[in-house]
């Protein structure tokens, strides 16, 4: 069984070259606080999401999306550790991407490009990290704190 934490994808778009940058306000970022205290084991979790661009591709508007992912335990994830990036528009899969391997302390950051109908107004999405930490013995996995985090367009 996989344990799940939230974070970010890279995507594609495919269509049209992006118009110029739209010139509208940004929803704030969502920032997490690390935990207070390390865990002996391996901890991912998702820190950050951000929307940091909307560009316009024809009908569509392509706003452009950041998490960090950040493992806060005290041990390296294993070289086989599962782990990947799933994105949900209102409660549907919208893509999956393989997130490598985190030393401890280590983050990365991970981004995806969501093409909404520009008729489309404040689309719901959830960035989920879904990893095997479920599947480590119990001295190397923590408790998992960030399992969601969540935007608006």
């Amino acid at each position: 069984m996989l344990a799940i934490v939230i974070a970010t994808v890279l995507l594609v778009a495919q269509g049209p070259t992006p118009q110029p940058q739209l010139n509208i306000k940004l929803p704030a970022p969502t920032i997490i606080p690390e935990p207070p205290t390390k865990c002996s084991g391996v901890d991912p979790e998702l820190l950050a999401l951000s929307v940091k661009s909307v560009a316009r591709a024809g009908k569509y508007d392509l706003y452009t999306v950041t998490a960090e992912v950040k493992n806060v335990g005290a041990s390296a994830e294993p070289t086989n550790f599962p782990q990947e990036v799933d994105v949900f528009r209102d409660g549907h899969p919208v893509a999956t991407i393989p997130v490598a391997q985190l030393n401890a302390g280590q983050a990365r950051t991970v981004s995806t490009v969501i093409e909404v109908p520009q008729t489309e107004r404040h689309p719901y999405f959830t960035f989920r990290l879904v990893d095997g930490e479920a599947q480590l013995p119990a001295p190397k996995r923590c408790k998992v704190l960030h399992d969601r985090l969540e935007v608006h367009l």
